[in-house]
């Protein structure tokens, strides 16, 4: 709970205290306290219960409103501290966000008809805005933002607040790393899940998978519940927890080899399904997706391990899949003829978007946002049109 709330519930318990001794006919001062009556006579249930009738026998309504008003105002304040401390828990299957939005940096989230997402106009600030048109872009906190989860109680991110133009985040922030978790509303209810510099994380469950550090092992794999609890380490790699898919996490190794592999995260038990060298694996409908290492195309393979395709034969440096799995974009990287390009996997049919360089392929339902490996240039491309626009979000002061 904030040092903010504890003021306020300090005030309006004060002011609380303050209408009932008046009530009572008794003496309060809020730094001696309440005189001439025991806590029992006034704060037990059985004193405002018989003080209550006392005022009613005595015909004193305006006393008894105070009171009632009184005993409102502190249900209240309990019932927010109350709502503000305790953790929601999401059932089994739930994700925080899609694998290919993760490897290309968390940029945007889709829930419902939001999208939260990292404003680059505003330091990475955390905002949100309407997932049909982009539109009512609205300020949630202030922390620079990347690795962006959902679900439907709250928002979890990285925080890299010492990418800030003047190196660090507001001077009552005691970490400028670390992953966070804070309501959906944006308030300043926010809880820290770990306080180190962290890469990719995603949301499964009542968990957040992350990579973590330390300055003596370097980056190991780990997870921690939603409610700061179970910090546990899985792995001694630092591999990149992006795509899980019925429990279970697929994933390429990073130490001794590139395999592709698999966690069930229920066991933590580990597999090697295809000794294929792999990159950015995506678990998505009937294939998993991933870049070849061999020569940096994009290929797929069945759950079994068994009947690779190569889909994109160019060099790409980054891809993502829409959210109904039906079309891919990625970028190509030969040099000469670079570009961003979606693949409708059903006809095998390429469209390209723009020539040039780009990264941080982000999709929503109704978008593919990215930008020019630059900076200077963001894009936002409607599935639906087909059209393509720069993007320029709103900066809302604080």
């Amino acid at each position: 709970m904030s040092n903010t709330f504890f003021t306020i519930f300090t005030k309006i318990n004060q002011l609380f205290i303050s209408m009932l001794a008046s009530c009572f006919n008794v003496n309060y001062n809020d730094n001696t306290g309440i005189s001439g009556k025991t806590f029992e006579e006034i704060f037990t249930v059985s004193g405002l219960i018989k003080k209550a009738r006392h005022i009613l026998m005595d015909k004193k309504p305006l006393r008894f409103i105070v009171l009632i008003i009184g005993i409102g105002i502190l249900i209240a304040v309990v019932v927010y501290g109350y709502q503000n401390t305790v953790t929601h828990y999401n059932e089994s299957g739930v994700l925080g966000n899609t694998a290919g939005n993760l490897y290309n940096g968390g940029m945007y989230c889709e829930y419902g008809d939001l999208i939260y997402y990292h404003n680059f106009n505003d330091e990475g600030a955390l905002y949100q805005m309407n997932a049909a048109d982009c539109s009512n872009s609205k300020k949630l906190y202030d922390d620079y933002v990347c690795y962006i989860n959902a679900d439907k109680n709250y928002i979890y991110y990285s925080r890299y607040n010492n990418k800030k133009a003047d190196g660090s985040g507001s001077i009552f922030t005691f970490y400028n790393t670390g992953i966070f978790r804070i309501n959906r509303k944006g308030n300043a209810n926010i809880l820290l899940l770990y306080n180190k510099p962290s890469g990719v994380m995603l949301l499964s469950g009542n968990y957040v998978y992350y990579q973590h550090y330390d300055t003596t092992d370097g980056l190991k794999f780990y997870k921690v519940g939603i409610d700061a609890k179970e910090e546990t380490k899985l792995l001694d790699e630092a591999i990149l927890p992006a795509s899980i898919l019925n429990s279970r996490l697929y994933y390429a190794g990073v130490s001794s080899d590139h395999y592709l592999r698999t966690m069930d995260i229920d066991t933590n038990v580990t597999s090697i399904l295809s000794t294929e060298s792999t990159y950015l694996p995506i678990a998505s409908g009937d294939y998993i997706y991933y870049i070849s290492l061999s020569d940096y195309s994009i290929c797929r393979m069945s759950y079994d391990g068994q009947n690779i395709e190569t889909v994109v034969s160019d060099a790409c440096f980054t891809y993502n899949l829409t959210l109904d799995g039906k079309k891919l974009i990625y970028q190509v990287d030969r040099g000469d003829s670079n570009k961003i390009a979606i693949l409708d996997l059903n006809t095998m049919e390429s469209t390209t978007i723009l020539d040039g360089d780009y990264n941080e392929i982000n999709v929503t339902s109704n978008f593919i946002f990215f930008k020019s490996f630059d900076s200077l240039t963001h894009y936002a491309y409607s599935l639906s049109s087909g059209v393509l626009n720069t993007f320029h979000p709103a900066v809302e002061s604080n």
